[in-house]
């Protein structure tokens, strides 16, 4: 494999050979190099993903973990990010909440608030991916080779989740 051609690193992921490239947008399918790249906030919310899973695993994770997160996300007022960061919606709190009781008590996600006031749903199993639920109750579910946009009002929103979740247990 040759250089990069962006000029972003010695050897390139457009071949997919790269376990892991800082340039590389899964998200995008591009590098961030090249003029085709179009930054989003998407990206950064996988970056993010990314970086937690090095460290995180479902293996001790319970439903009395996620709870307790879930209080922690409820309590963040704005500003709990340096100042930014919307207070998380009740709606999104709400209905975490109950699709998680519902469906996903037999493996439930790991939650990071979203600076936008949603939260950010996430699993470290065979494939890691999360699921984004904005404050207007639109997202996606994402990984690395995945992206499909959602609305988490739609019962069907759920159940690809859940099933998602299954396939990689």
């Amino acid at each position: 494999m040759g250089l990069c051609p962006y000029g972003a690193c010695e050897s390139c992921l457009l071949g997919g050979q790269e376990k892991e490239c800082h340039f590389w947008s899964p998200i995008q399918h591009t590098c961030i190099m090249s003029s085709k790249y179009e930054e989003n906030e998407m990206e950064d919310l996988y970056l993010d993903h990314l970086g937690r899973s090095r460290e995180m695993s479902d293996d001790d994770w319970t439903m009395e973990d996620f709870k307790e997160e879930m209080k922690r996300m409820e309590s963040l007022k704005k500003g709990w990010l340096d100042g930014d960061g919307e207070a998380i919606s009740k709606e999104v709190i709400e209905l975490v909440n109950d699709e998680v009781l519902k469906r996903l008590s037999f493996c439930p996600p790991h939650v990071f608030p979203m600076e936008s006031g949603g939260l950010s749903l996430e699993w470290f199993l065979k494939e890691d991916f999360a699921a984004a639920v904005e404050s207007s109750l639109k997202g996606c579910i994402f990984g690395k080779d995945m992206y499909r946009p959602e609305d988490w009002t739609q019962e069907a929103s759920w159940m690809r989740l859940e099933r998602t979740v299954r396939e990689n247990m």
